[in-house]
């Protein structure tokens, strides 16, 4: 069964995309797993499939590259809409469907806009470890979000599997982001992704869950990988890189 796929990545965040508007893809943890593994498949921090909409231009379907479906992905969501200009939708704006509702995504030059599930702060020092104190925020997905003075230096893969395993967080836990304020609008995070279990490039939901955090009208958030968003807060509109790496056939 050879399918045809699209690479693409969202500030470092790569995903592999399938279009499934004929809703034909074989969902199986275990071939998502290996078709996101970086050895023994295309690799990827998670797996994308774009369907059809009765009130939208495309849906998307995420999930992490342990093959569980995740319930949001901004990443995902601004590449979605370089997906469907690939599959054919020539657009300078598009409206997709999630599960958290549906997004706009807006071209803007060389980036890509979106619109984002209004944040929520759910719990305000939830977890208290290392000495560092975690909020939890609804951003999409959950996020335990710290706040810290020595981002770059941080064991962010230890840390944040503690974290992201802790009892008060439940069953499902959440992800965890560390940020770091470097001026008056400006803020670095760095984010460990529950599901790809470990630190990714960068993280859309986690920028927002910092922005919630930290405060401001606008501020700009610099990732791991050295791209940057720029959050609204009074919108919650999120702009970053998007970007098409390559497109190819894989025998599923």
């Amino acid at each position: 069964m050879r399918r045809p796929f699209f690479k693409l990545h969202g500030a470092g965040n790569d995903l592999i995309f399938f279009d499934d508007r004929l809703l034909t893809f074989p969902v199986d943890r275990n071939r998502i797993q290996r078709l996101c593994h970086r050895r023994y498949g295309i690799g990827a921090d998670g797996l994308v499939l774009i369907q059809p909409s009765t009130h939208a231009d495309g849906r998307i379907i995420y999930f992490n590259a342990d093959g569980g479906e995740a319930s949001f992905c901004g990443n995902a969501l601004r590449c979605s809409a370089l997906a469907l200009r690939a599959c054919g939708q020539d657009k300078s704006e598009y409206s997709i469907e999630t599960s958290k509702g549906v997004m706009r995504c807006i071209f803007r030059g060389d980036q890509v806009q979106t619109t984002f599930p209004v944040p929520s702060m759910r719990l305000r020092a939830s977890v208290i470890l290392n000495e560092m104190s975690f909020d939890l925020v609804e951003a999409g997905v959950p996020h335990a979000v710290a706040i810290v003075d020595n981002l770059s230096s941080l064991s962010v893969s230890e840390i944040g599997r503690m974290v992201r395993f802790h009892p008060k967080l439940g069953s499902e836990g959440a992800n965890v982001t560390f940020m770091q304020r470097t001026g008056p609008q400006e803020i670095s995070i760095r984010t460990y992704e529950r599901g790809v279990e470990g630190e990714t490039l960068s993280c859309g939901s986690g920028a927002i869950a910092a922005a919630c955090v930290a405060g401001g009208a606008r501020l700009m958030v610099k990732t791991r990988g050295n791209d940057q968003f720029e959050i609204d807060t009074a919108t919650w509109h999120l702009t970053g890189p998007a970007c098409m790496v390559f497109s190819g056939v894989i025998d599923l």
